[in-house]
């Protein structure tokens, strides 16, 4: 789902523009700020307009042959030989490529895939592998997108660079993220949820805005800890925690939001990695709860005690249920892993403490949600791959 707003509006109408004028763009911006999708979204429009959009995503592992084939099958002109333009039906064709600074570079700095398009762009053309004849592009026009170089996205050359109308994403402000997710949310929240819940969602949304700016400001990536990196996919993320509920997940108000602090935790402090950083966070948390969404005496204590606030999707069926004591899923742990092993000529013998109740609960709601991918970090023994099999189980 897609919000326009003043920024996705208003860089939609550039790029609109200047695909008119066959003139290149560029857009950067960090992470999360809608780049591509504001892309894609453009690019799929101009279908019924005689423009053939080829959507092109580069990595590191990118290389300039591939690329070139790829470019060549996609455009391969109107029947004229030896040209590079839109088939037949379309009157101009858009690459659209994608992290463009992610190939990696060679010993002397440079990034073959984007010299091919420098020289695709420059030259308006590029040389056949096989016949070394050089291939004239026709009504082909480039738009690329990256992020900020840092990490391994590389610094793009000058030479590269000059060709584009460069454009900038901004930071979203608050007022705006709060536009964005309030609008997903608040539809849903009126479609599933009682009148009484109904003015909770921007109260909600602005609690999770307000998590998210707090730790990207108090927990900085460093050598160490350089996966201490947050965009708006995380507030999103949330949301989308809170939207796999169900009218019956909620007694009450105050389950929804120890359900926001259960998905805040998730997102955010199930990355953390020391005692320093979860004080900080919990110090992050219970001021955005307590303040934003009210919660006070029991209902707030019982998020910081040694269990947390447990919720999980595989007690009364599919459905996300608040857990009060661990024991609850102890039992019904057992049973699917007595139901594995009869299944399974690989048997598993699991102890299920607190610990490894909490990790599968965290397993299975990542991997129940759409497009849901989790990476599991710890040392050999710690139980990674016998929770992941068991988790998988429980869902299937």
């Amino acid at each position: 789902m897609v919000v326009p707003t003043k920024e996705s509006v208003t860089f939609s109408k550039l790029m609109e523009w200047q695909i008119k004028s066959m003139y290149p763009v560029f857009f950067t911006g960090i992470t999360g700020t809608g780049k591509s999708i504001t892309c894609q979204k453009l690019l799929e429009l101009t279908k019924t307009q005689q423009i053939q959009p080829v959507f092109m995503y580069f990595s590191a592992k990118s290389d300039s042959y591939i690329s070139q084939k790829y470019i060549e099958q996609n455009f391969k002109g109107s029947g004229a030989r030896g040209v590079i333009g839109p088939i037949g039906g379309f009157t101009k064709g858009v690459l659209m490529v994608d992290d463009v600074n992610m190939p990696l570079q060679e010993t002397y700095e440079a990034q073959p895939p984007v010299e091919l398009l420098r020289q695709l762009i420059g030259l308006n053309g590029v040389y056949d592998r096989t016949t070394k004849e050089f291939k004239k592009s026709k009504n082909l026009v480039c738009v690329c997108i990256a992020a900020p170089p840092t990490g391994c996205r590389a610094k793009l050359t000058k030479r590269f660079s000059k060709f584009f109308h460069i454009l900038n994403f901004p930071k979203s402000s608050t007022e705006t993220l709060t536009k964005i997710f309030n609008s997903i949310f608040s539809g849903w929240i009126q479609k599933t949820l009682t009148v009484d819940f109904h003015d909770s969602s921007q109260r909600i949304v602005q609690a999770a805005i307000k998590i998210y700016q707090e730790t990207d400001l108090k927990l900085k990536p460093t050598p160490i800890k350089s996966h201490y990196s947050y965009n708006l996919r995380d507030v999103s993320k949330i949301i989308q925690g809170l939207m796999m509920s169900k009218k019956q997940t909620f007694p009450k108000k105050e389950t929804l939001f120890k359900l926001v602090a259960h998905e805040a935790q998730r997102v955010f402090k199930d990355r953390l990695i020391d005692d320093i950083d979860y004080r900080i966070f919990d110090e992050i948390l219970n001021k955005t709860v307590k303040g934003d969404l009210n919660l006070s005496g029991e209902d707030l204590s019982e998020i910081f005690t040694d269990q947390g606030v447990l919720f999980c999707n595989f007690i009364k069926g599919d459905l996300l249920c608040y857990v009060q004591t661990y024991n609850m899923i102890q039992s019904k742990l057992y049973a699917f892993l007595k139901d594995y092993n009869a299944d399974s000529s690989d048997k598993m013998n699991l102890v299920f403490f607190l610990d490894a109740v909490k990790h599968i609960c965290r397993i299975s709601r990542v991997l129940k949600q759409a497009r849901g991918n989790c990476l599991l970090v710890g040392i050999s023994g710690s139980g990674r791959q016998s929770l992941t099999r068991l988790a998988t189980k429980i869902l299937t």
